[in-house]
């Protein structure tokens, strides 16, 4: 069957020796997919109970035998409550900003494996980003039981985080349990565990949005959002350009923030009917919008 297979295959033209988004030959990624019941000559029995009958030649049947164990794992994707129950931790250092989530490894990685599930997102439009770019990289998905599994390796190592494409979401969080596995080009496991996340998804660029409610009588509150820390300066001015309050904050931290204006001067007393304007200054960046105070 393997031998009919590797000539079907090497003279089919869409699977010659080209490079897959894998970084691996298109050839090599179709054994891959092959099922774990294709039958073949190089071992015996069924997943997990595989028999390796090695013949001394390393070629496209020690890759199918390879394939029939790669996929019966990930064909059945799981969390691994029984070696990870003494390894449940929080302590993966995870940041969330935009559409992406970064986790910091050790530098020393060159293979990772990590499980995805019970997310407040949608998993099938998760992908890890190639951290190399020539990384072997596959992605395993379980649409019953909402999972999803990267596996990733260069022996030359990564950097040290891995980036993980999320789907965008109005509730500015996300949600998951995660089990990594992370090892060196040697094969020593420098990581291991199972982690609850729970985090906030930073917004990636300045904005300011719309004054609400507008018109007003006598509070409106102004949103606006930080990609990273800054001194933020919000000041408010009538139709005359005279400055009737202002507010200083100080290295305000990366997020989502409101200002709530009391329709009140410096002073603290109650402005009368009209136009103002509120300019809020970001570090560099300066937004101006218009208000309305009704009563």
């Amino acid at each position: 069957f393997i031998q009919s297979l590797d000539k079907s295959l090497s003279q089919t033209p869409q699977l010659s020796n080209t490079e897959s988004p894998f970084g691996v030959p298109a050839q090599s990624k179709q054994v891959l997919l092959l099922p774990p019941q294709t039958p073949h000559a190089s071992s015996t029995d069924d997943p997990p109970h595989v028999r390796p009958a090695p013949d001394g030649d390393a070629n496209l049947t020690d890759l199918a035998a390879f394939a029939k164990m790669w996929q019966w794992k990930y064909f059945n994707l799981s969390f691994d409550t029984t070696s990870m129950a003494a390894r449940m931790t929080n302590g993966l250092d995870v940041r969330a900003q935009g559409k992406k989530v970064t986790l910091k490894i050790p530098e020393s990685t060159s293979m990772a494996e990590i499980l995805i599930g019970e997310s407040n997102l949608d998993i099938e439009k998760m992908a890890v980003v190639n951290p190399t770019g020539t990384a072997f990289l596959f992605q395993s998905l379980d649409t019953l039981y909402h999972l999803v599994q990267f596996s990733l390796a260069d022996y030359r190592g990564f950097d040290s985080t891995l980036t993980l494409n999320i789907p965008e979401t109005e509730s500015h969080t996300f949600s998951a349990k995660i089990q990594y596995r992370i090892l060196d080009n040697k094969g020593i496991e420098l990581g291991k565990g199972i982690s609850y996340l729970n985090v906030d998804i930073l917004p990636d660029k300045f904005a300011v949005f719309n004054n609400y409610p507008n018109p007003f009588n006598p509070v409106t509150t102004i949103r606006y959002d930080l990609p990273e820390s800054r001194n933020v300066q919000i000041k408010v001015f009538d139709v005359l350009g005279r400055t009737v309050n202002t507010v200083d904050y100080n290295q305000t931290q990366a997020g989502r923030h409101t200002f709530t204006w009391h329709g009140k001067n410096e002073l603290g007393k109650k402005v009368s009917t009209g136009i103002y304007f509120f300019q809020l200054t970001a570090g560099q960046d300066t937004r101006i919008q218009k208000m309305l105070l009704l009563k």
